[in-house]
């Protein structure tokens, strides 16, 4: 074999480890993205014709009508998003926003990308549902809360 071997410590849990635990998987890379419908601060490169056919067959693909990019896509895409996780076999995703191309110097390199979602959209859709578990959870009882807040989906 050339080049060095990737091998994880043993004390590291696995996959199998938390499967066999009796615990769902967590996806830990889970993108959004949007087009800046709302004030969301998202943009998607889609001044090409390329890229536009590329937004409408990525639409198709994930179950998405291409005419929502038209419309509010950045929130019906959390949605949808957020149904699709709910539906799998998922207990938890992290969910990632995008960065811009920043230069050697740290400064935003404009039209280079292919997406950007900053932070704030990224953590807005998982803070109302978490309050609101969280709400739900104290109803029940402290001894849940834990557990709850586990949960990102």
């Amino acid at each position: 074999m050339s080049g060095p071997e990737c091998r994880m410590p043993r004390s590291a849990p696995s996959a199998a480890s938390a499967s066999s635990a009796g615990l769902p998987p967590v996806d830990g890379h889970v993108h959004i993205v949007g087009i800046g419908a709302g004030g969301t601060g998202c943009w998607l490169q889609a001044d090409s014709a390329w890229h536009r056919i590329e937004s409408n067959f990525l639409c198709r693909v994930i179950g998405m009508d291409p005419a929502t990019l038209k419309g509010d896509f950045d929130r019906l895409y959390v949605e949808h998003l957020l149904a699709r996780l709910q539906a799998s076999s998922l207990r938890a995703a992290v969910v990632l926003a995008q960065e811009q191309v920043h230069d050697s110097a740290g400064r935003v390199v404009p039209g280079v990308g292919l997406f950007h979602v900053p932070n704030d959209w990224c953590n807005a859709p998982g803070k109302a549902k978490a309050r609101e578990r969280t709400r739900r959870t104290m109803r029940r009882g402290m001894g849940q809360l834990k557990q709850t807040c586990m949960k990102f989906v």
